[in-house]
């Protein structure tokens, strides 16, 4: 039994007709074809005025067979009844009927095994003991006397009845169950396809994560590369400016050596020069003083010589 064969049992047109009315029936027909619809759908589809068909709705929803979600027009602004069958509820509200209706038949069974009834064969008016003594055993209607009915036909009768309301019953469960499994499996697969997508998901986050680190990683990798190549360069280049600084240094060194040596040489140049110029002047002031000494020794001896001589002439 599918949903569209379910719909279309008289058992299940009765119990809508009690509910809401015999439209009722078209409205869930029409319901059952397609998942949501809206009431003014509904009504121009069944050619039935919108009120009405949202009295209908309402008794249905009552009964919780249906249930609505409303959006608010975005032209109009006012609000759309979308509604949904919910086919689990007929099956619950038919089980209960048929169950009531078990317990009643049963409850027959068990007054009519103990009490004897009476049937008016041309009326059909069913009549107890009690009943019967009360009109002489005549029917009350047509005052024909009144056969007793046996019990065994009576009891296969009802036992008929509820047997085949209890298969009705088995039936109607079973479908609920059915229902119930292909509903649970649809979920499932939901799930599953939600867990999928989020596994996937977080599997691309992963990746993107790894990739991320990998891609820091990578910059983190060029960076300290970057970093020691700069450090190798910046070093290099303090050696070469040291070694610069260095050949710079004992250049000027050098400079400096060649002309303090050259000082050096300058200065005992000029000292020699001052030595030769002081020898020359001692040797000079030297010969001055031996020619002023011969001269006074010369002068000495022409005083002595000239002394000698006067004391010569003098003895």
């Amino acid at each position: 039994m599918n949903k569209k064969e379910f719909i279309e049992r008289e058992d299940v047109k009765e119990l809508i007709e009690e509910i809401a009315g015999m439209h009722a029936v078209k409205v869930i027909n029409l319901l059952a074809s397609k998942t949501i619809l809206d009431e003014f759908k509904i009504s121009s589809s069944l050619k039935l005025e919108v009120n009405f068909v949202r009295s209908l709705l309402y008794k249905l929803y009552e009964k919780k067979i249906v249930s609505f979600s409303k959006e608010r027009d975005s032209k109009k602004g006012w609000w759309i009844y979308s509604w949904t069958l919910h086919i689990e509820k007929i099956i619950e509200l038919l089980i209960k009927r048929k169950k009531e209706r078990i317990s009643r038949l049963e409850e027959i069974k068990s007054r009519e095994s103990i009490n004897q009834y009476f049937i008016c064969e041309s009326c059909g008016i069913k009549m107890d003991f009690g009943e019967a003594v009360e009109n002489n055993f005549e029917c009350f209607s047509c005052g024909m006397p009144l056969v007793a009915l046996e019990k065994k036909a009576d009891e296969r009768e009802l036992n008929a009845l509820i047997g085949k309301l209890y298969d009705e019953v088995k039936e109607l469960e079973d479908f609920k169950k059915r229902r119930e499994e292909r509903e649970i499996a649809k979920k499932k697969k939901e799930l599953e396809k939600l867990v999928g997508s989020k596994r996937v998901k977080k599997k691309k986050k992963e990746k993107m994560k790894k990739g991320k680190t990998q891609k820091t990683a990578r910059k983190v990798k060029k960076t300290r590369e970057k970093g020691k190549k700069e450090k190798v360069k910046a070093e290099k280049k303090e050696e070469k400016s040291k070694t610069r600084k260095t050949k710079e240094g004992k250049k000027k060194l050098e400079k400096s050596i060649k002309s303090k040596g050259k000082k050096k040489e300058v200065k005992k140049s000029v000292k020699s020069k001052r030595g030769e110029k002081k020898k020359g002047e001692k040797s000079v002031k030297s010969k001055g003083k031996k020619k002023e000494k011969t001269k006074e020794e010369k002068k000495k001896r022409g005083r002595k010589s000239s002394l000698i001589s006067r004391i010569k002439k003098i003895l």
